[in-house]
């Protein structure tokens, strides 16, 4: 497993096998699997090149910083990029554009966070070919008066045909705060398949009671129901779901 650490602005990694870095854009030409860590919070524009035929799976991380990025992935035939991202910032100002360059590309995005103060989260995925498909799910728990918003913005020409665009946002409030989800589907080709969810709420009284019926109070239960749904649409190794774990266990324990 590769890591990828950003800090002072600059990509750092310790092996370049498969991966070439050119200022702050990582081609990547063989299978990999990649660790992205924020050290800092101000990141210029960073790109990543997935080549023909490659598979990629990513986990990126941050926490405890006022994160402000921008990151275009450019997804060419036949690869296959699959993401999967935590954070827990103080703030965080985020720009992901997925372009779906060439046939057959396929993004997988699997966003869960924290959100202490706000998180204002745009992707954009662009269908740039036929039989592309992308799947987009966020979900985010919000605590005190915290706020997390989600623009999500699907694009689709005429002519890419046969392509599957999925997008599905759950954000969970705990307190008292305002959040929004704007999902957005522009699509100009008719032979296509598309589908979108977005639900802003919080845990069921039903869940709670349920908990609280087999011995657990109130701060068990909202740690086994935030465990549940932050890790619920991931599906990563042991030491970088402690990672995880260890954020949700500052709040509830």
């Amino acid at each position: 497993m590769n890591t990828i650490v950003i800090e002072n602005n600059k990509i750092k990694i310790p092996s370049k096998d498969g991966i070439d870095i050119n200022n702050n854009t990582v081609n990547i030409t063989k299978n990999k699997n990649i660790v992205l860590e924020y050290c800092d919070g101000l990141i210029d524009e960073l790109k990543f090149n997935i080549y023909p035929n490659v598979k990629v799976e990513m986990f990126i991380f941050s926490k405890e910083l006022n994160l402000n990025s921008v990151t275009v992935f450019n997804i060419f035939k036949n690869a296959n990029l699959k993401i999967t991202k935590f954070y827990n910032n103080s703030k965080t100002k985020e720009k992901t554009i997925l372009n779906l360059q060439e046939e057959n590309a396929n993004v997988d995005y699997h966003f869960s966070s924290i959100c202490k103060q706000e998180e204002n989260n745009h992707i954009i995925i662009n269908h740039n070919a036929k039989n592309t498909i992308s799947t987009v799910i966020n979900k985010s728990i919000t605590i005190d008066k915290a706020s997390s918003n989600f623009i999500i913005d699907s694009y689709l020409p005429k002519g890419s045909k046969n392509s599957l665009i999925s997008q599905d946002t759950k954000i969970i409030t705990l307190g008292d705060n305002y959040s929004t989800i704007k999902p957005n589907m522009y699509i100009e080709e008719n032979d296509v398949v598309a589908t979108h969810g977005s639900v802003i709420g919080k845990f069921s009284q039903e869940e709670l009671f349920y908990l609280a019926s087999r011995g657990l109070d109130y701060t068990a239960s909202i740690n086994l129901l935030a465990k549940g749904f932050l890790i619920g649409n991931i599906n990563i190794n042991i030491r970088l779901l402690e990672k995880i774990l260890n954020e949700v266990n500052k709040y509830w324990r």
